[in-house]
């Protein structure tokens, strides 16, 4: 690491990539087993952010980025010590992000779902049809698009994110999501500032639910929508 900095100069971006897929019971796991996952997938992102840190935070900049998996957030059957391992990468997102965002570094996570990689190679094509079946788009991922999300959250782009765990696959339900809360703002401010204030209608599906108190209570009490799940 150090020859690396001597010979490239400081650390701007540090991407914790590295991991390894173990697929059976968890009755089955050896602890050896799990101590390779976790050695792989999580103490490897420690150790490279120990060793990245102090660069860092001399310069007040620096964006960390870990890749993590949907089932860090959802968890997989036959898939137990994966799934901890990525969700352990989750919490260390989140809580490193409030510790170094006072030195200007941002931490950010990415959990991808399905992605063509050489690791989900052994599948089926009637389990890769059946995941796809379940994305909101229908297809399988790609390294490419996992990429371009990391070069944008390394960019100009990801300036004001941090702590953030962003799903690749759902990305199209956070755009929706952002849409709809400043539709709802610009209602708002159209009332405060004495415009007639349109009665609103509008049905959203169940992955809204969430987000269905953040949009009314951007309206002032007594014209809420309507809402229809």
């Amino acid at each position: 690491f150090e020859t690396a900095v001597r010979e490239l100069g400081d650390v701007d971006i540090l991407i914790n990539n590295a991991g390894i897929s173990r697929f059976g019971l968890f009755s089955d796991l050896t602890s050896a087993e799990w101590h390779e996952m976790l050695d792989t997938t999580l103490t490897g992102a420690y150790h490279c952010i120990q060793a990245a840190l102090p660069h860092m935070i001399h310069q007040k900049d620096g964006r960390i980025l870990n890749i993590s998996s949907i089932w860090g957030i959802t968890g997989a059957s036959c898939e137990v010590a994966y799934s901890t391992a990525k969700a352990g990468l989750i919490g260390m997102t989140r809580a490193l992000a409030k510790e170094l965002g006072p030195s200007g570094i941002r931490v950010n996570c990415i959990a991808p779902g399905v992605i063509d990689t050489d690791m989900n190679a052994h599948l089926t094509k009637e389990t890769l049809a059946s995941l796809q079946e379940e994305t909101p788009l229908g297809t399988i991922g790609t390294p490419e698009d996992v990429a371009r999300l990391l070069l944008f959250l390394a960019g100009r782009g990801g300036d004001f994110i941090t702590g953030q765990v962003d799903q690749p696959q759902r990305r199209f339900c956070h755009l929706i999501h952002a849409g709809i809360l400043s539709i709802a703002a610009c209602f708002r401010d159209a009332h405060l500032s004495g415009e007639k204030m349109p009665f609103i209608y509008t049905s959203l599906p169940a992955d809204f639910l969430p987000c269905r108190q953040e949009v009314i209570s951007l309206f002032v009490p007594g014209r809420a929508a309507e809402w229809s799940i």
